[in-house]
């Protein structure tokens, strides 16, 4: 009787014990916030990636940029010429609206108007990055500082720092004729990619924007 009596209670100990093993296995650690900025994957714009560090200040938003790199997809191959130049970085202080979707360039001749899901409300000086970058080429730019000047408070909704990058695409025209050297027309501000990270405008982790971007990176950002 008491055998069996032990028997029960061991099975249950164990029972319990396997429960809450399985419990504590599923538990995924919480995300934390980090100041990486990156853009989404594109063959005609320079994937971004680097750190940006945010300071909101009584008359706006300073911000840290190091670690910084851009880099176009494609194969390298030697003595090929740049296939974009002349690459700006501004930061902009957006805030959400899905509603109808803004536009952020008004389209012309040669592109659709282009709309997201955020509103500017401000935005900083455009600084040079990059000279030039070639197909498969890796780009770094040094450390720099943006500031994004404020008129008043800063929105009470869910604000974020947009990073646009914008620059000279360079359209390579094969010769009419055998010998001639390869044509380059220019297009200023063909190249046009925005880079976002996790984190809100005073640099906490905002989980609803990081869902966002996960399922839909070319609205939320």
């Amino acid at each position: 009787m008491w055998q069996r009596s032990d028997a029960l209670t061991a099975v249950v100990a164990g029972s319990t014990l396997l429960v809450l093993a399985c419990s504590h296995a599923v538990q995924a650690p919480s995300p934390i916030a980090t100041p990486w900025v990156t853009s989404d994957s594109s063959q005609y714009s320079p994937v971004a990636r680097f750190r940006a560090l945010t300071t909101v200040v009584s008359d706006g938003v300073e911000i840290a940029i190091d670690s910084g790199s851009l880099t176009v997809p494609g194969t390298p191959a030697p003595d090929v010429p740049p296939v974009m130049s002349n690459l700006y970085i501004t930061a902009i202080l957006a805030v959400g609206d899905t509603s109808s979707f803004v536009v952020v360039r008004p389209g012309d001749s040669r592109n659709a108007a282009e709309r997201r899901g955020w509103r500017p409300v401000a935005m900083s000086d455009s600084v040079r990055i990059v000279d030039a970058l070639r197909y498969g080429e890796q780009a770094t730019f040094p450390p720099l500082r943006l500031f994004v000047p404020t008129t008043a408070a800063l929105p009470t909704a869910p604000a974020w720092i947009v990073y646009r990058i914008v620059g000279t695409g360079v359209e390579l025209v094969a010769p009419l004729t055998a010998g001639d050297p390869i044509r380059r027309i220019e297009h200023r501000g063909a190249v046009r990619v925005y880079a976002c990270g996790d984190n809100d405008v005073r640099g906490n982790l905002d989980p609803a924007r990081r869902v966002g971007l996960r399922r839909a990176y070319g609205i939320a950002c």
